[in-house]
């Protein structure tokens, strides 16, 4: 095996490579046949995980990649600023 391998040019670890890559795309055709027919006998059951799973994903998503919340006292004095520029805009209005 090893002279067959060296003879086409393939080192052998190359070798182990190819064919555990043909196995793995065997596997795989197996895999989409078996989910073919799961989602032909049970349509809605299937769209239903699609979006359970695609909700998930989203939350997930939606939780990591937010900034932390910021603290109190950023949060007071954002309001005290809204506050003051409310109140300068009435004055405004009145004059």
């Amino acid at each position: 095996m090893q002279k067959q391998a060296q003879s086409d040019g393939q080192t052998p670890m190359m070798h182990a490579a190819e064919s555990a890559f043909q196995a793995l795309q065997s596997g795989a055709g197996k895999v989409a046949t078996t989910t073919e027919k799961t989602v032909k006998q049970y349509p809605l059951a299937a769209v239903g995980l699609a979006l359970g799973g695609g909700i998930a994903a989203g939350v997930i998503g939606y939780r990591l990649l937010t900034p932390k919340p910021k603290s109190l006292f950023h949060k007071l004095g954002l309001a005290a600023l809204a506050i003051t520029a409310a109140r300068g805009l009435t004055r405004l209005g009145a004059r």
